[in-house]
């Protein structure tokens, strides 16, 4: 995984180390190249944001085909989302956030 000199890494939830690790081997996997962190808990000070909290992240698509950043974030969606993340595809990057709704998990309790 790749970043943006200006990320913050600091005091990131454990969640969205989580993402970021699944986001990329999902991107070598659909695009052939590493993620690129655009943002975590940077730059968010002037709203509220899951970012402030160290519960989301953003991913570079400006270099990535249409047709590749859709079938990345169509992934995402089918395999975070159900594990309490949105995944959104923005104008200028794709933002994940781990924000569960009921019945949502990260990791499923087996009884």
């Amino acid at each position: 995984m790749q970043r943006k000199r200006t990320v913050k890494l600091e005091k990131l939830a454990t969640e969205t180390w989580y993402a970021m690790g699944f986001v990329d081997a999902a991107s070598i996997l659909l695009v052939g190249r590493e993620a690129v962190v655009t943002s975590a808990n940077d730059s968010h000070d002037q709203k509220p944001s899951l970012h402030n909290e160290g519960l989301a992240a953003d991913f570079r698509t400006r270099d990535v085909a249409v047709n590749q950043t859709r079938m990345l974030r169509h992934f995402l969606k089918e395999h975070l989302d159900p594990k309490g993340f949105d995944t959104v595809l923005e104008a200028d990057h794709l933002h994940v956030e781990y924000d569960p709704k009921e019945g949502e998990e990260l990791v499923e309790v087996v009884k």
